[in-house]
């Protein structure tokens, strides 16, 4: 399945390659916003995931130890899907149309930032 937005790409073990899907976009409905994981290759087919940003960072800080710049990607990248949230609330506020969907989403992105950052 391909999808729109950003992503981080991890060659796994196995020949495998293992995309952290950054979900978003003004198309993007706010309940499919967030981190999907796509593995092509390698040795089992696995079906995409949805992931919480705990077990995105988990999963990268396990593949790659010692890497500082994963928590700073992760969180950039939400930063960004949360930012598009935004940007829909305006819009379907100028529209005259109820925002509480994609504003809930992104309160709810923000909550698990928060406590994913602050479980290090």
């Amino acid at each position: 399945m391909s999808y729109e937005g950003s992503k981080i790409e991890i060659p796994g073990t196995d020949g495998s390659l293992w995309t952290y899907n950054a979900v978003s976009g003004s198309g993007c409905p706010p309940t499919e916003v967030g981190w999907v994981l796509a593995i092509e290759g390698g040795s089992q087919a696995l079906p995409d995931q949805r992931l919480s940003i705990e077990e995105v960072i988990g999963d990268l800080d396990a593949m790659m130890p010692g890497e500082l710049t994963t928590r700073e990607a992760v969180t950039a990248l939400t930063e960004g899907m949360i930012k598009t949230l935004q940007e829909q609330c305006d819009g379907l506020r100028n529209e005259g149309k109820d925002p509480s969907e994609a504003l809930s989403r992104a309160r709810q992105l923000r909550d698990e930032l928060n406590a994913a950052l602050g479980a290090e």
